[in-house]
C-alpha cells in the first residue's frame, strides 16, 4: 500500500502488488486507518505493520487493527500507551528492574537556573534529585 505520490517509489515498484490508499498528504493516506484496513483486506493480508512513526506509536490504531480482525505487528496497545508517556514508561521500566539514572522533574523552567547554563540533559547529579 502507498499514497498516490509514492506509487513510483522504489518500494512500490519492487512490490508484487500495490494498493493505493489515497492522495499525497499523510492525513489523506497514511494516517487513515480505514484506508489501511481496506488495503489489507483487498490484498488478503492478515496482519498490518504500522511502519515507523505515523501510526506505530498510536495505541488506538493497534486496537483498530485488532478490532478489524487483523494482527497488529508491534506491541499491544496497552504497551504503546505506557511507553508513550515518558514518566509512566520510566515507572514501568523501574518496576521491571531496568537500571535507571537519577532524574529531576521540573515543572517550571526557572528551576533550571542553578544549572548555570548547562544543558539539563547533560547534568548527572551525584545524589538523587527527585521532586
Amino acid at each position: 500500500m502507498c499514497s498516490e505520490a509514492d506509487a513510483g517509489a522504489a518500494h512500490a515498484r519492487l512490490a508484487d502488488r500495490v494498493v493505493p490508499i489515497g492522495p499525497a498528504p499523510a492525513m489523506k493516506s497514511y494516517l487513515r486507518g480505514e484506508a489501511i484496513i481496506e488495503a489489507a483486506r483487498q490484498s488478503g493480508a492478515d496482519a498490518v505493520h504500522p511502519g515507523y512513526g505515523f501510526l506505530s506509536e498510536r495505541a488506538d490504531f493497534a486496537e483498530f487493527v485488532a478490532d478489524a480482525g487483523l494482527t497488529f505487528v508491534g506491541p499491544a496497545s496497552a504497551v504503546i500507551e505506557q511507553m508513550g508517556d515518558k514518566v509512566r514508561a520510566r515507572q514501568v521500566a523501574a518496576a521491571a528492574g531496568v537500571p535507571m539514572t537519577e532524574y529531576m522533574l521540573v515543572d517550571d523552567p526557572r528551576h533550571l537556573a542553578p544549572l548555570n547554563g548547562l544543558d539539563p540533559v547533560a547534568v548527572a547529579p551525584r545524589s538523587p534529585m527527585r521532586a
